[in-house]
């Protein structure tokens, strides 16, 4: 699994997490799954405010999700 991402962009603290999951339409294909967490003063909300699987077909793929920063935004 991947380390937990920070993020502050314009004052918004997020945390951002994923790893690999069961394909929840196809039995023996993986997913990915990604969170965001928000973070207000160090402190990290108890609900996600994002999450979703990326599910692209019904091949076979082999996942190790990895999180990506777009600078451009920071």
């Amino acid at each position: 699994m991947m380390q937990n991402q920070y993020s502050n962009i314009s004052g918004a603290e997020s945390l951002w997490l994923t790893h690999t999951v069961r394909n929840s339409t196809t039995a023996g294909i993986s997913a990915a799954r990604w969170y965001q967490l928000d973070v207000t003063g160090g402190t990290v909300a108890a609900n996600t405010t994002q999450a979703a699987n990326h599910e692209p077909d019904n091949t076979v793929n082999r996942f190790m999700p990895s999180l990506a920063v777009d600078r451009s935004e920071i």
